[in-house]
């Protein structure tokens, strides 16, 4: 049976932002927003994923969600159980059990579907409604995602500040990475390379993930973020990344959590 080609839109991870309506006492009125879909027929599972910022200071939630997927492109969710939880704005205020209906929208192949509708919610304590607002994703693995830079320096990545970059230099534009997890507590990790994600959601593990990966030479720079997405009852996400360009191996000590991503620039020289 041939898959379900709006099903197969919908489904994967998106990426955007969702605002509320200006109200007074609100930890922030925009925040970034992530939404990673499975769809099984007309049913929708996955996990939401929010957070904003006051200088140091974060402000994060990500929940299980369940919904639907109809005819006409528009998918239904909710939030259903709280998965992780990060206050450090307003210990005082509580987090928004968020539901809300989203049209899917393809503009043609060469723009990247999206998905935007209204949301509402309520008060995880004590039931009342919370402000309401809107939501604009966009599929993430269609447009590559950009580091942002302050005075020259990348300073975040998505959500995420950025630690002071490494780099190491490497011989090819053909490399082979290995990935191991030195702490069995629950690390999850993502790795991004020159804007694209070349492995998504890993559960670290005392064994060696083995990826192929073919650096493009147009690229104006060749770097990997490691991306927490989710560390276990010792943060912060620690991992070793072995990257053998055929000639020789580097080995990295590399370390993320929910407030920092870790840059590595590839200095690639064929000569």
């Amino acid at each position: 049976m041939a898959a379900d080609p709006m099903a197969a839109l919908v489904a994967g991870r998106w990426r955007g932002r969702l605002t509320q309506h200006m109200d007074a006492g609100l930890v922030s009125t925009a925040y970034y927003f992530e939404l990673d879909l499975r769809v099984e027929g007309n049913v929708v599972t996955g996990t939401s994923y929010s957070s904003a910022g006051q200088g140091r200071k974060r402000y994060a939630a990500r929940f299980a969600i369940e919904g639907q997927l109809d005819a006409q492109g528009y998918v239904s969710f909710r939030e259903t159980k709280m998965l992780e939880y990060q206050n450090e704005v307003d210990p005082s205020t509580d987090y928004c059990l968020k539901k809300g209906r989203l049209k899917l929208v393809r503009p043609d192949e060469e723009v990247q579907c999206q998905l935007s509708g209204e949301w509402e919610g309520v008060d995880s304590q004590s039931g009342e409604p919370c402000v309401p607002g809107t939501i604009y994703l966009e599929k993430c693995q269609t447009r590559p995602i950009q580091l942002e830079y302050d005075k020259g320096r990348p300073t975040r990545f998505l959500d995420r500040r950025l630690k002071p970059s490494k780099s190491i230099k490497i011989r090819s534009y053909d490399l082979t990475l290995q990935v191991i997890g030195p702490d069995q507590d629950g690390d999850m990790i993502s790795i991004n390379c020159n804007g694209n994600w070349i492995l998504q959601r890993y559960n670290l593990r005392d064994t060696a993930k083995r990826l192929r990966l073919r650096l493009v030479p147009q690229d104006e720079q060749q770097y990997l973020v490691v991306f927490a997405e989710r560390h276990g009852a010792k943060p912060p996400a620690n991992l070793v990344l072995i990257i053998d360009d055929g000639l020789r191996e580097k080995r990295l000590n590399l370390s993320a959590n929910l407030e920092e991503s870790a840059l590595l620039y590839l200095e690639v020289d064929v000569k």
